[in-house]
């Protein structure tokens, strides 16, 4: 791992192949994940091989309870695929979603996965790129205790390691902020206090 100029000129992470980036997912995620939520990546990829940008696992590392992952590149495109599996009803990573986009080597490529209810949204460059209808996320993800969170690949059972020169990544629980924002212009027009 190694710093590299980042977007703006910010500092940004750079992973080489063979890098092992892992913690318990207990010190960056909770037990129980959310059950709507984004994903917001900001990667420039050095190969075209793709990867895994993170991964959780299972404590055998042989599945991906949660992970996004940049599948290889096919006539300048790549695909991008959200992994999230139940491992109380899924014994193989399941993969909820996937978008294929365009794709341009050594450069930033900015995207977010959207989780809400049963659809999965992309958004490419700020710009909503595509929807699937997915229904395994009826419920919050409970990860085991021991799962272990990787980042760059998904451990040495399911490999999947990224070379990338340029990287972040950033999770954030969906919140009814719109819903709040509209109840307090209703409650200023009103004189109501309704919550």
């Amino acid at each position: 791992m190694y710093f590299d100029q980042g977007l703006d000129g910010f500092p940004a992470y750079g992973i080489l192949p063979g890098s092992d980036i892992k913690t318990p997912y207990r010190t960056l995620l909770p037990e129980q994940f959310y059950r709507e939520f984004s994903i917001v990546c900001t990667v420039a990829a050095k190969s075209s091989q793709g990867g895994f940008i993170f991964a959780v696992v299972n404590p055998s590392e042989t599945t991906v309870q949660l992970g996004v992952h940049i599948h290889p590149v096919e006539q300048d495109h790549m695909n991008i695929s959200l992994f999230y599996t139940d491992v109380a009803k899924f014994t193989s990573s399941q993969i909820i979603a996937s978008f294929l986009m365009r794709y341009n080597s050594g450069k930033y490529v900015k995207f977010a996965l959207q989780v809400s209810g049963e659809s999965v949204t992309l958004f490419y460059n700020c710009q909503k790129h595509g929807t699937v209808h997915a229904k395994q996320v009826t419920e919050a993800l409970m990860f085991d205790l021991a799962s272990t969170l990787y980042i760059g690949q998904a451990g040495p059972i399911i490999k999947g390691n990224l070379d990338v020169s340029k990287f972040s990544c950033y999770i954030y629980r969906i919140r009814w902020v719109l819903f709040e924002i509209f109840m307090s212009i209703w409650n200023s027009v009103t004189g109501r206090n309704v919550k």
